[in-house]
């Protein structure tokens, strides 16, 4: 039995009523889904780059007395490296060369036998400090950094400008220099010397003198 018009048509109709049905169900899902959300791929901040060190070196390296510039993380081995190195008489066992460095620091390499800053050869505890006003060419001669040519220009100074008013003043004396001015002021101090009798002014040195106390002589008793 073949199937009628009206039901051929039939057919259509509830198909296409699903249809309908169906692209209905889907506009509502689109409606009620959530927008995209756009994800921003920002580059990647940059690396804060620090700024070299700087360093003072002095003592038994190749280049003494010189100011390195170094990595941020250096250590006490680049800065012997960065001064050319240890001469063949330093005395590394008295240094920690793995020791981090900052910024300012100085490292001193000592030579073998030479005593340790603030300690010098020849000077006890009961010698320090040592007084620039007063000391002999001898004293200052044992003094760490200071031979006998240099103690000598001190003395020189002395002599012409009169005593030290302060630790700075011997920059003015050839041959120091700030290292050497570093390695002194833990030894050195300056203390007004007191002037010989012979060069006060005469007024002043008389009046110095001990008068001897006035003693009153008895008095005459008139004759009986």
């Amino acid at each position: 039995m073949e199937p009628t018009p009206l039901l051929e048509r039939a057919k259509w109709i509830i198909l296409l009523g699903a249809l309908v049905a169906l692209l209905g169900v889907l506009g509502v899902y689109l409606a009620d889904a959530p927008e995209p959300v756009e994800i921003a791929i920002l580059p990647p901040a940059p690396t804060a780059t620090l700024a070299p060190i700087e360093v003072y070196i002095t003592g038994a390296v190749a280049q003494p007395e010189s100011v390195v510039s170094l990595a941020p993380d250096a250590r006490v081995r680049d800065a012997l490296q960065a001064a050319g190195g240890a001469l063949p008489d330093a005395d590394l066992s008295r240094l920690n060369l793995a020791a981090p460095l900052q910024d300012g620091a100085q490292v001193h390499v000592p030579r073998q036998g030479e005593a340790a800053l603030g300690v010098p050869d020849g000077l006890g505890n009961a010698a320090l400090p040592i007084n620039l006003n007063t000391a002999t060419l001898e004293e200052l001669d044992t003094l760490p950094g200071v031979g006998p040519s240099l103690a000598a220009a001190i003395l020189a100074y002395r002599a012409e400008n009169g005593p030290f008013q302060t630790l700075e003043a011997l920059l003015e004396v050839p041959g120091i220099g700030e290292a050497t001015l570093a390695r002194l002021r833990p030894l050195a101090i300056i203390e007004a010397s007191a002037p010989e009798p012979s060069l006060l002014p005469p007024t002043l040195f008389s009046a110095t003198r001990t008068t001897p106390p006035h003693r009153n002589r008895p008095t005459a008793q008139p004759a009986r």
